[in-house]
């Protein structure tokens, strides 16, 4: 208590000097002082003082230091607690001292614990004595151990069990100062491990023995040995004695314990009961077939028969072809056929009671469907017309064609190929046969014969352009006037459109024709044309023209072609430019195209192409004068001398060098009556 109340009047005393100030200092404006909460493990805080408009030095003054110390601002943590603290200004200038009280509330703190090692101990030592982690906290220690088969701890002493690794956790009890805080470390307790003989699988039937007494293996230590199941339902364990309850595995755990300096050890083994084979019989479970008349098309199959109660489950191997059902009480298995195909149907019988899993019984299912046929137009030919090789329509069935007419004398079929002979029609019936999953399917379509065949005139080449329609007069003459068919051998050169030949590109081909039915007339032979499209020119590129407004007429140069035909030029801006033939004159300023054609020759097409002609003003004219001694100079420029007027004083001039006499002379330069350039000169 006395070194309290000297400490108490300490402060009072700084206080009272700080504020001995005159009477005419200035006011200082010292800022509210908030309270302060740390924990006693920061040991040592820096303090924010409040703001002040003074620049004197702050301060701060404890009033219990024996829960802190200050040294300026910085305070070092002693103890849990709170009290008051003054921060104290000193006065500066005219500034006065002032001060500022809060509070300063110190908690308990965490304690920093040193690194705690693993640490080890012999098996053989029975204890083991435990040395707690460093701690700034005085609280006491208490201690747990992860694994109680190896350690046990009472107090600060371990009882050392069996051979193997434990962590032992510490915890430190809160004090007044310090709170709880705790740490851990492995302890490893070296034992000696055994050497044992080996225990072999076991396997045997469930309807063969179910009882077996286990032999201990033969070992280094004398500790105990214990057998658990990993599953009691299959393989029960008591004591040695194993007992086989249904068919599976089960892992044998046999454990031998502790002995003197050796550890406990543990191995495994596997005991397999196998299970009774039942009797199975294939019964209606056999190879099937199915007609798909309409998709989808529910069918069945029957079970297989067996000895054991066990689920059957079916597959399929296709399940796109054939999806299953459930399975009803008679023992019927449902299927469904969606698309013809085959597939193997797989029945499994799963493990029941004594009874394992059956092998997988497998039968073959076909599911038989008539192929999608496509179908063929009806034709129309002329007796006489070249026989005709038709393709057979296309079907899912790789199954092989014929072809059968009801009218040979009109229409006579071999193989794929007709022939034509009477007038008449005739019915062509295509069938194909079975094949594989495909049943026998069929098409029809009609052929009818023509007579009276028009009489064609002698069938000259036609020779087209580049995107240019073939003409009436292109074509044999011919006594009907049927309207022509046409059918193009390479269409990227000529192709029908709408009815009529067009040129598509340059190159040599033939078209196939005939004419139709007109009047009396029926359907004329069918004749082969040769047809030739003209390529296009390879034509240089024309560059666009600038012309100049009152030049002389410009000669627009033909681009380099591939072809000897004329160019001719034209426009319909007459207002810009003219043209006469390949001549082009300037009449206005302006822009506008002009298009270039060159006419079609025996070989090659017509080209054209265009480009801009641009006419511009011409340059404004332009004179200067200078003078050097008596002599004036007058240069032009972007016009003639012709076109100018030059005076001096009024007095003719020229173009050139002119020698005048002293005085002012005034230079006049005019174009076309208009003045460019008016200049004064000092002669002396």
């Amino acid at each position: 208590m006395k070194f309290r109340r000297i400490s108490i009047f300490l402060v009072v005393g700084v206080i009272s000097q700080v504020f001995a100030m005159p009477s005419n200092a200035a006011t200082t404006l010292l800022g509210v002082a908030t309270a302060v909460s740390t924990t006693l493990d920061q040991k040592q805080i820096t303090l924010t003082p409040p703001r002040s408009n003074s620049p004197g030095k702050i301060s701060v003054v404890i009033e219990n230091t024996s829960l802190a110390r200050a040294d300026g601002l910085n305070v070092t943590l002693l103890a849990v607690g709170t009290t008051p603290i003054t921060f104290v200004q000193e006065a500066s200038g005219e500034y006065k001292a002032a001060s500022r009280t809060t509070r300063l509330y110190i908690r308990a703190g965490t304690p920093i614990l040193a690194p705690w090692a693993n640490q080890t101990a012999q098996l053989s030592a029975g204890t083991y004595r435990l040395i707690p982690p460093i701690s700034p906290s005085t609280g006491t220690w208490s201690y747990t151990s992860s694994n109680l088969l190896v350690a046990t701890v009472t107090g600060d002493l371990i009882s050392l069990l069996d051979g193997g690794n434990t962590e032992i956790r510490a915890v430190q009890s809160a004090t007044p100062n310090w709170l709880s805080s705790s740490t851990s470390m492995t302890l490893n307790v070296l034992a000696q491990k055994p050497t044992f003989t080996p225990i072999n699988d076991i396997s045997f039937s469930i309807n063969s023995i179910s009882t077996l007494d286990l032999k201990d293996p033969i070992s280094s230590s004398q500790g105990g040995w214990t057998y658990t199941s990993s599953d009691p339902q299959i393989v029960s364990v008591v004591g040695k004695r194993i007992t086989a309850l249904k068919p599976g595995v089960a892992v044998i755990t046999a454990r031998q314990s502790r002995w003197q300096a050796f550890s406990s050890h543990e191995t495994t083994f596997k005991v397999s009961i196998e299970a009774v084979k039942a009797d199975v019989v294939v019964g209606n479970f056999i190879d099937t077939s199915v007609t798909l008349l309409s998709s989808p098309q529910v069918f069945q199959v029957g079970l297989p028969r067996s000895s054991s109660p066990g689920t059957w489950s079916i597959t399929s191997s296709d399940p796109t072809v054939v999806t299953v059902g459930n399975i009803s009480t008679e023992r019927n298995v449902a299927l469904t056929a969606l698309k013809s195909g085959r597939v193997k149907l797989i029945a499994i019988q799963a493990a029941s009671g004594t009874f394992g899993q059956s092998q997988p019984i497998e039968i073959t299912v076909n599911i038989n469907a008539r192929p999608v046929v496509g179908t063929l137009a009806n034709l129309e030919r002329v007796a006489g017309d070249p026989a005709l090789t038709i393709s057979f329509p296309t079907s899912q069935s790789k199954g092989t064609w014929s072809a059968t007419s009801s009218a040979p004398n009109i229409v006579d079929v071999k193989e794929n190929t007709l022939t034509f002979g009477d007038a008449g029609t005739a019915t062509i019936t295509l069938t194909q046969q079975a094949e594989s999953n495909w049943i026998t399917a069929s098409t029809t379509f009609e052929v009818r014969v023509l007579g009276l065949t028009p009489t064609l005139a002698a069938r000259n080449p036609i020779v087209l352009t580049i995107g240019k329609k073939a003409s009436a007069t292109d074509f044999p003459a011919s006594n009907s006037g049927g309207k022509w068919i046409m059918t193009s051998a390479n269409t990227a050169v000529v192709s029908v459109i709408n009815g009529e030949l067009v040129g598509i590109s340059a190159g040599s081909t033939s078209i196939s024709a005939y004419q139709e039915s007109a009047g009396k007339f029926g359907r004329s032979n069918i004749i082969t044309i040769d047809v030739r499209v003209k390529p296009d020119p390879k034509v240089g590129v024309l560059p666009n023209l600038v012309l100049t407004l009152g030049a002389p007429p410009t000669i627009i140069a033909t681009p380099a072609s591939s072809s000897a035909g004329t160019w001719v030029f034209t426009s319909n801006n007459t207002g810009i430019f003219s043209i006469s033939g390949n001549r082009i004159t300037a009449v206005g300023p302006g822009t506008a195209p002009v298009v270039a054609r060159q006419n079609e020759t025996q070989e090659f097409s017509e080209a054209s192409q265009t480009f801009n002609v641009t006419v511009k003003l011409p340059p404004a004219p332009q004179a200067t004068a200078s003078a050097s001694g008596r002599k004036i100079t007058v240069k032009i420029a972007n016009t003639t001398a012709s076109a100018v007027s030059v005076t001096i004083n009024g007095v003719k001039g020229k173009v050139g060098v002119n020698t005048v006499g002293p005085g002012t002379r005034t230079v006049t330069v005019k174009v076309l009556g208009k003045t460019i350039l008016s200049k004064k000169f000092t002669i002396k």
